[in-house]
């Protein structure tokens, strides 16, 4: 099942969520209206079916559970597989998820092998806007992650891009 999770923002339409009976964004509510339709839509895209939307008060609660649900996954993944490897996203919306997540007991992180898809060109990593600096600063020396794949943004895009996708390749 597709998990996808949503928290309220100031301006909300006055549409409430059957499961929540909390208000949810209109664009949301838009989204849920056509999933209940049973029109082309749906046809074209039955994966809708089973996706499963929550809704959060707040963005706390939102990167908690995200990192639960996140957590899990690689857990499982390195149970099945001896390693998980996961792509990180970066920005002030992770915040919340990544403090969760580096904080979660159980994950054996030295199995993990992370990627990241995003760098500034000409950017150097110890530059405060910089995504290595970022995940490096966040996740990767919080928990210890050995085996990471992040873009250079000094080097070559062309290079960056054969090397990540080279990467990315190896393994599922």
């Amino acid at each position: 099942n597709l998990a996808v999770l949503f928290w309220r923002a100031c301006g909300c339409s006055p549409v409430a969520s059957a499961h929540t009976n909390q208000p949810l964004p209109s664009a949301l509510t838009a989204i849920i209206n056509r999933l209940n339709r049973k029109d082309e839509f749906l046809n074209l895209h039955p994966w809708m079916k089973q996706m499963i939307i929550k809704v959060f008060d707040d963005k706390l609660s939102l990167g908690r559970a995200a990192a639960q649900q996140a957590g899990e996954a690689i857990r499982q993944a390195i149970e099945g597989n001896g390693q998980a490897r996961i792509i990180a996203a970066t920005g002030a919306s992770q915040f919340e998820l990544l403090d969760s997540l580096t904080s979660l007991p159980g994950i054996a992180w030295e199995r993990v092998e992370l990627f990241h898809l995003d760098e500034y060109i000409g950017l150097p990593a110890q530059h405060p806007a910089s995504f290595r600096n970022y995940l490096r600063t966040r996740l990767i020396d919080k928990v210890g992650i050995r085996h990471y794949h992040l873009p250079v943004g000094e080097q070559e895009p062309a290079e960056v891009i054969r090397d990540v996708g080279d990467a990315l390749r190896k393994a599922p």
